[in-house]
C-alpha cells in the first residue's frame, strides 16, 4: 500500500473515500484535511496526488505488485559444479554470462546479484590482471623444446651476458593532481597538458652472473653502427674483464644469439 505520513499506508477503506470524494470535485489538499477531521488519518497531499494518479492510470485501487524473484532454492550441488568448472575453463567470464548459461543450460532462472554470491562462495574473487606478451602457436612450442634442451642439459647459464634495451618517455604521466584550499591551486584544472610526442630516451645494459656492464643512454634510432659502438663501449670491457674463458651473449630472449652475434663480437675483440 502507498504510503502516508510518518510511514503509514493508505488502506482500502481510505483509497475508497479518497476516489469518492475525487470524483466529487475536491482537491487533494481538501481531501487530506477530511481525512484527518472526520476520519483521523494523517497524510500528504503529495501521497494523495500519487494515488490519484495512479487510480486514474490503472483504474485500480490496488498497489501493482512487484515482481515474483527468481526462486534461489532451485540452486542445487550440481549446478554450483557447472560455474565452478565454467570459471576453471574461462576465469574472465562474467555474472551475465554465467547467467545466461544457468538459464540455458539447467532451465533455472537467478539474478546477476545471486550469481555473484555464488561465485563468491566458490572463493572466486576478482584481481586485476597485469599485462603479459602473446606468444603465437609456434613459439610456444619453440619455447618449450629449448627449455626441455635446458633441463636435459641441465645448464647453469653461469657463462651468459643478457643485454636489452628499453625506451623511456621523459614526460610526467602522474594522474593526481594535489591542490590547497584558499590558494591559487584551488581550482582543479579540467586537462593535464601532455606533449603530442614527448622527447624519448633509449637505455641499453646487460647483466650476468658474475655482475653487470654499464649503462648507455642514447637517442634516435639503433642501426648496425650504433650497436657495435655500444657493444664496444660497454660490452667488450666487462666481458674482457669477467669472461676472459668466453661467454654467450642472449639478446630479446633469442636462443640464437649467440651464433648471430659470434662473428660481430669476434670482429670487434
Amino acid at each position: 500500500m502507498a504510503p502516508g505520513r510518518g510511514g503509514r499506508s493508505l488502506s482500502l477503506s481510505i483509497r475508497n473515500i479518497i476516489i469518492k470524494l475525487h470524483k466529487a470535485g475536491i482537491s487533494p489538499v481538501k481531501i487530506c484535511k477530511t481525512l484527518q477531521d472526520k476520519h483521523q488519518f494523517k497524510t500528504t497531499r503529495q501521497s494523495v496526488r500519487r494515488f490519484i494518479i495512479r487510480f486514474e492510470t490503472t483504474g485500480c485501487v490496488h498497489d501493482k505488485r512487484k515482481p515474483r524473484r527468481p526462486e534461489h532454492t532451485k540452486v542445487r550441488r550440481i549446478h554450483m559444479q557447472f560455474i565452478n568448472m565454467w570459471m576453471a575453463q574461462n576465469p574472465v567470464m562474467t555474472a551475465a554470462n554465467i547467467q545466461g548459461r544457468l538459464e540455458k543450460q539447467c532451465g533455472i532462472q537467478l539474478s546477476k546479484e545471486y550469481v555473484c554470491m555464488l561465485r563468491r562462495k566458490l572463493n572466486w574473487t576478482p584481481k586485476h590482471m597485469k599485462y603479459g606478451q602473446l606468444i603465437s602457436h609456434k613459439n610456444v612450442k619453440h619455447r618449450l623444446d629449448w627449455c626441455l634442451d635446458q633441463l636435459i642439459s641441465k645448464d647453469s647459464f653461469r657463462d651468459v651476458i643478457y643485454v636489452d634495451e628499453s625506451t623511456v618517455e621523459m614526460c610526467s604521466s602522474g594522474r593526481l593532481f594535489f591542490h590547497r584550499h584558499g590558494s591559487n591551486m584551488d581550482r582543479l584544472p579540467a586537462k593535464a597538458p601532455k606533449p603530442k610526442h614527448s622527447y624519448k630516451v633509449n637505455v641499453w645494459g646487460g647483466i650476468s652472473h658474475r655482475g653487470r656492464t654499464s649503462i648507455c643512454i642514447f637517442s634516435g634510432i639503433m642501426d648496425s653502427e650504433i650497436y657495435q659502438k655500444i657493444l664496444e663501449d660497454n660490452l667488450l670491457p666487462f666481458a674482457t674483464a669477467n669472461y676472459p674463458d668466453g661467454f654467450r651473449l642472449y639478446q630479446d630472449n633469442d636462443r640464437n644469439i649467440s651464433l648471430k652475434y659470434r662473428l660481430l663480437i669476434r670482429s670487434l675483440m
